[in-house]
């Protein structure tokens, strides 16, 4: 007995797939874990397993990918033979122009991927032959660095950990002492083997199944040797008590003697099996039911991989979805990392796993569902359990034939009339354009919950006039004061302008613009959409359209998700930002860099900032930081600067802590004010990011729509944020082409006519390319002017310098910037009605 006591940041019991994955997860966002295996070296149940898409993106996230690519072709096809009949039906995974990580399955060898995994990891990340005995959690301290679990190992060793996270398969112990049920057995068994042909085996590159009685075979090259095969077959008692023993010589006998009757191929990949890689094991599940309503986590203490959500594998999607686990654990845990400056905080960390929970129980207990039918329709249409009687068993194998493998295994498909890709502003607002004239929509939204990126946004009123047409505009200005100056204050000589928002007889909407936080503007418009509207987690690989039919219900546009999932819709419409998809897609060049960045924050006086309620900007050498009351205890504030590339580099790391030491250093020349909101700044809400922009003629000259698929919002027109008409803008979209859509609906008598509506986004394309063109150029001038007077590009000679004061204090600020109001105040126009 070791009798040692150790303490550790995380501990993964479990050093299978999940537990591997999960340790580096969290070793790519600087979190050392301690990984506990029970067995003395790696352990390798199992010769092989299938990856399908999900797991080779996982993978991806966790740089590893690339090791395992070059040695495991996918597979193009599946042929499915009934062999009572012979019949064969062939289901391709490999669509034209599909390339990388999309295409179809692959089977890799158990152990090359576990071990592309621990090559990753320090080699004291895995500790062997330390078996859990038990757990419990200690009265938490009041200090951030609290190690509230213990666990406990058999050979004596206590550890103890701020997280716990059990990797530790079936019967795990961890999702024991978290109180999930027992996984049942679902009444049927499988083995598994590796047949090896040291001189080639011959076969075709594709995975080919077997189903006959109750039993499924099925048989995957792996490369030109190795076969990876199995047999899944509905339990039989006898049988299943002697394969139990573990003797792969029983294993093998026995398997040959039940699958006389198959094809020569079978047999033969039984015979050449390597002994080791013989393995019987009944087919465990947990009921999802267990999955959704059962308690997967305690404080810091959760669960993932076969101890969160066992299936069977009649999907292939064990090892895959432990992936995914992996990296959205590892994502979680490491937000509350970074935000909380590299350390660990208990109650932050509670919070993100209990995220995590949410994230993966529907997922999960959707797998688990699945798998199980699957395996039950496939398995039961020839015999076994559904087939006692004739009538029974041939339903069953309609099921099966027409049914599952016809419709249900090719792929998840649905039909939605319009799709928009993106759930920011102009997704939730383009969403419940189209809801106001009567149009249902499905909105896709990669993240998992509501994206917020940016703590608050400035809106003009131009964008309270497009939130008036959407009908939410009540719902915020009772909240948010609009302002009725801005000052302007030159740091260098202390000289301020003041400029009015607000003229003699204006009311209402029309007066100066108000900074609201931009989660109670994405609440206010999810409030409006029908529950179903947002699928998160949903994130697109891939577009393309259908040669056209002549017929009115035509689902032109066919879209890829990365979960496998195929929708089919009339439009398409890309809300998907800066980096948009959808506009790469049309042909839209990239984003370019302004040569400026910004970083944005939100300062917190809980006992009240006693500011005016008015814009304060303070400018120079090459800065502009800027003070903008929210509330009585939020200011939103920003800084824009010429990029300095050694300062940039520590920037996107993303460590609110280091930003803001940069900002304050940055800073040391401004009035005491800006320090003082700097240093009062929530650290979950400092942001950095380069200030990139679209040039004007790409979006003059380039295609802006195909058909029935077009953008909206930044995946059109991303401009830098210098006159605040970002979010104001994609407002400006959304009323406008909901207003077009509209047209083409209610004229068509409440249907969607694809040619008539191609019509409506030409003429919404006309409406906003030279509106957003002016945008995108007078704010990119308004930040050069601005920025430039005080120092950086444009004043590296003084008198160029001087120029440039002169341009920003007289020209740009008392000439032209209080005459923006026309720009400031456009009129984007109302909705159309059922009389339209």
């Amino acid at each position: 007995m070791e009798n040692s006591v150790m303490k550790e940041e995380v501990v993964i019991v479990g050093g299978g797939v999940a537990g591997l994955a999960t340790a580096l997860a969290l070793k790519r966002v600087g979190i050392k874990s301690l990984v506990l295996e029970k067995a003395n070296e790696l352990r390798v149940t199992g010769a092989a397993l299938a990856l399908f898409s999900n797991a080779w993106i996982a993978l991806e996230s966790l740089g590893v990918a690339h090791k395992l690519n070059p040695f495991y072709k996918p597979f193009e096809k599946v042929k499915v033979t009934n062999v009572a009949n012979g019949v064969t039906q062939e289901t391709n995974f490999h669509k034209q122009g599909e390339e990388g990580l999309a295409i179809g399955p692959r089977a890799v060898h158990r152990k090359a991927l576990l071990e592309a995994l621990l090559e990753e990891l320090p080699i004291d990340t895995v500790r062997f032959s330390s078996k859990l005995r038990s757990i419990e959690k200690t009265k938490i301290r009041q200090d951030n660095d609290s190690f509230g679990v213990i666990v406990y190992l058999e050979d004596g060793t206590t550890i103890h950990t701020k997280v716990l996270i059990g990797c530790d398969g079936v019967h795990s112990v961890v999702s024991k002492w978290l109180g999930l049920k027992d996984p049942v057995h679902s009444g049927r068994c499988a083995v598994r083997g590796l047949g090896v042909f040291p001189e080639g085996h011959g076969l075709k590159h594709e995975a080919q199944q077997f189903v006959d009685r109750g039993r499924r075979f099925g048989i995957a090259p792996i490369n030109n040797e190795d076969v990876y095969w199995f047999v899944a077959y509905q339990s039989i008692p006898n049988k299943d008590e002697e394969m139990a023993k573990g003797d792969p010589k029983v294993i093998q006998k026995i398997i040959l003697e039940s699958v006389s009757g198959s094809p020569q191929v079978v047999k033969d990949v039984i015979q050449q099996s390597e002994m080791q890689s013989l393995s019987w094991a009944p087919l465990l599940f947990r009921y999802p039911w267990d999955v959704i309503f059962g308690r997967l986590s305690d404080g810091t203490v959760t669960v993932a991989g076969d101890a969160m959500h066992p299936m069977t594998p009649d999907l292939g999607q064990g090892g895959c979805a432990s992936l995914e686990d992996a990296v959205i654990l590892g994502r979680h845990i490491g937000n509350s990392y970074i935000r909380n400056g590299g350390m660990i905080s208990q109650e932050d960390l509670e919070v993100e796993i209990q995220m995590y929970v949410k994230e993966r129980r529907w997922r999960t207990a959707g797998l688990i569902t699945a798998s199980y039918l699957s395996g039950w329709v496939q398995q039961s249409g020839g015999g076994g359990i559904g087939s006692s009687s004739r009538r029974v068993g041939w339903l069953m194998k309609f099921l099966r034939d027409s049914i599952f493998y016809k419709i249900i295994f090719r792929r998840l498909v649905m039909k939605e009339e319009v799709v928009i890709v993106g759930g920011g502003i102009a997704g939730l607002a383009t969403a419940l354009a189209l809801k106001r004239v009567g149009v249902k929509s499905l909105v896709l939204e990669r993240s998992s919950e509501l994206r917020v990126t940016g703590v608050a946004i400035a809106l003009f009123s131009n964008a309270w006039i497009a939130l008036e047409s959407l009908g939410v505009a009540h719902k915020l200005t009772s909240l948010y004061k609009p302002y009725e100056r801005a000052k302007v204050i030159n740091v260098a000589n202390g000289v301020t302008q003041e400029t009015s928002f607000q003229k003699p007889g204006e009311e209402s909407l029309e007066i100066g613009p108000r900074t609201i936080h931009r989660r109670a503007l994405l609440e206010a418009l999810l409030e409006e959409l029908p529950t179903e509207t947002v699928r998160f987690s949903s994130k697109l690989r891939s577009i393309e359209k259908t040669k056209t039919p002549q017929e009115n219900d035509l689902f032109g546009v066919v879209i890829q998700l990365e979960d496998g999932t195929t929708i089919h819709t009339k439009v398409l419409i890309g809300c998907d930002g800066v980096h948009s998809l959808v506009a790469k897609w049309l042909g839209l060049k990239d984003v370019v860099n302004s040569g400026r960045c910004a970083v944005r924050g939100l300062g917190v006086f809980p006992e009240g900032h006693g500011l005016n309620h008015e814009v304060q900007n303070f400018v120079d050498k090459g800065s502009r930081f800027g003070i903008i009351p929210i509330t009585d205890a939020d200011v939103y504030w920003f800084m824009s600067y010429q990029s300095i590339p050694s300062k940039d580099e520590e920037m996107p790391k993303e460590d609110p802590r280091a930003i803001q030491k940069t900002i304050l250093e940055s800073a040391s020349g401004f009035p005491q004010l800006v320090k003082d909101v700097i240093q009062r700044s929530d650290m979950q809400n400092i942001s950095w990011e380069p200030l990139l922009f679209r040039y004007p003629w790409d979006l003059i000259f380039g295609r802006v729509s195909d058909g029935t698929v077009t953008v909206a919002g930044d995946a059109m027109h991303p401009m830098t944020p210098d006159l605040g008409q970002g979010g104001g803008s994609a407002l400006e979209d959304a009323v406008i082409l909901g207003r077009h859509i509209g047209n083409s609906y209610l004229r068509n008598g409440g249907m969607i006519s694809q040619e008539d509506l191609e019509v409506e986004i030409q003429m919404y394309v006309k409406e906003r390319r030279w509106r957003t063109t002016g945008l995108i150029i007078t704010s990119y001038l308004s930040g050069w002017v601005q920025q430039s007077g005080g120092g950086g590009i444009g004043s590296s000679l003084r008198g160029v310098g001087w120029l440039m004061k002169f341009l920003r204090d007289t020209v740009f600020y008392k000439i032209m910037y209080p005459r923006l109001g026309g720009f400031l105040r456009y009129d984007c126009g109302k909705l159309p009605t059922g009389s339209a």
